[in-house]
């Protein structure tokens, strides 16, 4: 007698073998555990014929396995592992980045608020590397006009400064200066070193010193102003 065999856990036909006759019944076959004697139904395309234990019939259950799947919660990617239909949190449709799962339509729309944060953020990233990247060309010379270099900058004025009020006020070496031999004295006929954006030392006047970074300091507002 032929008996038809199913997976312990699925209940999924597995195979058609035929049954042991009893030792102590002659005409009597032993019907092992998860088998049956009922014929499975047949094949069908996207379905898995099981038997229902409780009803002692076979049935076609919709087989999804090995599909890919969507969490609608997180959008996280799964492959289904489970007999029956697609689980209410899973869908087979496919997110974009931004998309949110809508309950009412059943489908992905995308999330304007993810989209708002997101460019926010992107533009706030954007900002930043215009700033640390800024260099300015002035009188020949590549400045960097990145945070650092400005507040370098700050500190050799903030000197040159204080040196030109002491010359209108106190004087240098004992003699006061009017404002226009001051202004001569500290910012044309003093320089400094300056390492320029392209690694190099440039002797600079001050005077140009001071220009580049009004110059930098334009071209920072205006990344500032733009964002």
């Amino acid at each position: 007698m032929k008996i038809y065999n199913y997976n312990k856990k699925t209940k999924e036909f597995t195979t058609a073998t035929n049954a042991v006759e009893s030792p102590l019944e002659k005409g009597e076959y032993l019907i092992p555990a998860n088998a049956t004697r009922k014929e499975p139904l047949s094949f069908k395309d996207g379905f898995a014929v099981c038997f229902n234990e409780e009803k002692q019939e076979w049935e076609h259950i919709e087989d999804n396995r090995n599909k890919t799947v969507y969490e609608t919660s997180t959008k996280q990617e799964l492959k289904v592992d489970y007999l029956g239909a697609i689980k209410a949190e899973h869908t087979l449709l496919v997110p974009k980045e931004f998309d949110k799962w809508d309950d009412a339509t059943k489908s992905w729309i995308k999330d304007t608020e993810a989209v708002a944060k997101y460019e926010e953020a992107q533009a706030k990233l954007q900002k930043q590397k215009e700033l640390n990247e800024l260099v300015i060309n002035h009188n020949t010379v590549l400045y960097d006009a990145h945070g650092e270099a400005l507040g370098n900058m700050a500190t050799v004025i903030a000197i040159a400064n204080a040196t030109y009020n002491r010359a209108i006020s106190v004087g240098i070496n004992g003699t006061i200066m009017d404002l226009v031999d001051a202004y001569n004295y500290v910012y044309k006929n003093q320089t400094v070193t300056w390492k320029g954006a392209d690694n190099k030392p440039h002797t600079v006047q001050l005077e140009s010193l001071v220009e580049a970074s009004q110059k930098a300091m334009t071209a920072k507002a205006e990344i500032l102003f733009k964002y």
